[in-house]
């Protein structure tokens, strides 16, 4: 009767292709507002008022400036951009000094001395940057560079007319450091006007503007978007989620398990060549490996930030009594597998204790809150009774993963 009870409990508590992160051991408490990768080790971050860097895998962060700005561009493990209003401050030594990297011509004079809401540095050492643009003079506040941002060039634009208009009412303020690039191409999103989204090709020779109201029926307010190349991404606009195959010329709706509120998008590696969409929402987070077509849910944490270099490596924020930085450096997706061991987890729910048994092989377990936080690690021993105590750990929903070998199960726990 035992076995009957822990089996059908086991079999309604488990839980298939769980993917499960590797965190760091961080204890950052900042709210994370916008991040860049260089490498596998370095990661500079941008909070409400500081600069951050962390050169061990998010083992630890160490501030780098009194200033914060829109956005963060890592060149190298060196040298990293902070666009900030009227600046763009660069440091070619992680921070030990910085730059005030001004718009001037190849003679040396400043030929703009607004704001810059926009800069970027691609790779091969070109660069574009926007300046603050009212009453319409938009064409004037566009510029080109050729030299890593040493001299500029003011940029003409017949087919464009930027112009200022103040956010609607209710409009999301979650995008304002959101941009991608692929080769000679930039997406981001408009500063100015937030019903707007530019396509920038060849360096910035060619800019498209998107009107986000033209696309989406009875748009309202852009609450997060992604793109994993210059054609694919995915939009959330209101309670719906969109996706588009052709940069922005349209648009098509989807369907989600839930009504989310982040998305963004891991690249793959050589190690895993399968990128994926991840998105958050209020009841937890999931991933998509189709482009939307199919979602599967990965926690129970909602994610205020999450910003992936690639499929094993990210950095993310959460609010937990206060802000909570989080480091991932892997992404594993775990699949349910005939050849697992067939373990009894009981009681469930549980109170003092927890016990595995049956198992035939020889593993290790994690006790995990809602949170992501292990509580208890131990190994199993094949053929005995394996017991987990539960002594510190408040009522509520847990989650137990029993790994042995590549092969891993999680079972949901209650404890009251």
């Amino acid at each position: 009767m035992r076995n009957f009870i822990c089996i059908f409990m086991l079999v309604l508590n488990y839980y298939q292709a769980l993917p499960q992160w590797a965190q760091s051991n961080t204890s950052a408490t900042f709210r994370l507002s916008d991040a860049s990768f260089t490498g596998n080790s370095t990661v500079v971050t941008l909070h409400d008022k500081y600069t951050y860097l962390s050169a061990d895998k998010g083992e630890s962060f160490t501030q780098i400036s009194n200033f914060s700005g829109n956005t963060i561009q890592a060149i190298n493990d060196s040298t990293f951009i902070v666009c900030r209003g009227a600046l763009i401050s660069y440091t070619n030594n992680k921070g030990a000094s910085w730059n005030k990297l001004q718009i001037k011509n190849i003679s040396g004079d400043t030929i703009y001395k607004g704001d810059i809401l926009f800069a970027h540095l691609y790779y091969n050492g070109k660069a574009v940057a926007i300046g603050d643009i009212y009453n319409g003079d938009s064409c004037n506040n566009i510029f080109l560079s050729e030299d890593w941002g040493i001299s500029w060039n003011r940029k003409k634009c017949e087919n464009i007319q930027i112009t200022y208009n103040p956010p609607p009412q209710g409009m999301s303020g979650f995008l304002n450091n959101r941009r991608y690039e692929f080769g000679n191409t930039l997406l981001l999103n408009s500063f100015i006007n937030k019903t707007k989204f530019f396509v920038v090709s060849d360096y910035g020779n060619i800019i498209r503007e998107v009107s986000w109201d033209s696309l989406i029926p009875n748009f309202s307010s852009i609450r997060d978007h992604a793109f994993k190349d210059s054609l694919n991404g995915i939009i959330i606009s209101g309670g719906n989620v969109y996706k588009t195959n052709d940069g922005l010329k349209s648009i098509q709706k989807i369907n989600t398990p839930e009504n989310f509120t982040l998305i963004t998008y891991a690249k793959p590696t050589p190690s895993k060549p399968k990128g994926f969409y991840f998105a958050s929402c209020p009841n937890g987070s999931y991933t998509s490996s189709d482009d939307g077509a199919n979602w599967n849910q990965v926690d129970l944490q909602q994610y205020l930030t999450a910003i992936f270099n690639n499929t094993e490596q990210a950095i993310s924020c959460i609010s937990s009594n206060g802000y909570k930085v989080l480091y991932f450096t892997g992404f594993s997706s775990i699949k349910e597998n005939d050849n697992n061991p067939k373990l009894l987890v009981y009681p469930n729910p549980a109170k003092d204790n927890l016990y595995i048994d049956d198992a035939n092989q020889k593993g290790i377990y994690d006790l995990i809150d809602i949170h992501g936080q292990a509580l208890a690690k131990g190994n199993i021993e094949s053929g005995k009774r394996n017991m987990i105590s539960l002594n510190g750990c408040s009522n509520g929903l847990y989650f137990l993963r029993c790994s042995f070998d590549n092969q891993t199960s999680i079972y949901k726990v209650i404890v009251n």
